[in-house]
């Protein structure tokens, strides 16, 4: 007789199985890159409370992952030719080390996309205590500083 594998009690484990549980968050944007304002491409975007998925492909898929505790700061653009068709892009400056730039590119309702994603990185920091802080290079910009610095 097998020996029991770790899992719920009383069942065995097969190859490539997860002993534990993972609850997965709840799911709260999905979109496609839309092209001329329709959802035919291969690039996925979800959305959940602490991260940011893409997913691109169809044959060799590759899943790109973001905290959003590292997002520093979100803008969002659009063309005429965005306008037109109801999308827009959406670009978050990180401080991920393999995508410090990251765009949503032509997506629907990007305004409203860009203030739920405003409102879940705040989130998300607090819910990591990280704070970030701002470097000026000059260092006379603030009050405290006299003339003598010129």
């Amino acid at each position: 007789m097998a020996p029991e594998k770790p899992g719920k009690k009383g069942t065995r484990m097969r190859n490539g199985e997860i002993a534990v549980d993972i609850a997965s968050e709840p799911l709260l944007w999905k979109d496609k890159k839309r092209i001329l304002g329709l959802a035919i491409s291969f690039t996925r975007y979800e959305l959940t409370e602490s991260r940011l998925l893409v997913k691109t492909g169809l044959l060799n898929i590759r899943e790109e992952e973001l905290r959003l505790f590292r997002v520093r700061d979100l803008s969002t653009q659009e063309s005429l030719l965005d306008r037109l068709f109801g999308v827009g892009s959406i670009v978050l400056h990180t401080s991920d080390a393999t995508s410090p730039t990251l765009k949503i590119e032509h997506v629907k309702n990007s305004m409203k996309v860009k203030e739920l994603l405003s409102a879940q990185v705040e989130e998300a920091r607090m819910k990591n205590r990280v704070r970030s802080m701002e470097v000026s290079d000059n260092a006379c910009d603030d009050e405290l500083c006299d003339d003598d610095h010129e």
